[in-house]
């Protein structure tokens, strides 16, 4: 049964979102675009190549103790962090 309030169906927006959405910022306010506007918005955006580089050690200070593993980014500008 569709979630519906105030003549908008919630639930097949909710679908929409999870097969293809883009969240961002403009002018300090956030917009949500879905499917094919979505899809368009990307389209216009300029991404630049991920460079790959091997290292074999890395260190720097521990956020908090532990042990753990995955992949790493360097960032050396904040709009990197969303970059894929």
């Amino acid at each position: 049964m569709p979630l519906v309030l105030k003549g908008k169906d919630f639930s097949r927006l909710a679908n929409e979102r999870m097969k293809f959405s883009v969240v961002y910022f403009s002018n300090g306010k956030q917009r949500v675009l879905v499917s094919k506007e979505a899809k368009k918005f990307i389209g216009k955006q300029k991404f630049e190549r991920e460079l790959k580089i091997k290292i074999s050690n890395l260190s720097g200070t521990c956020a908090c103790p532990g042990l753990a593993k995955g992949l790493v980014r360097i960032i050396n500008m904040p709009e990197e962090i969303f970059l894929k």
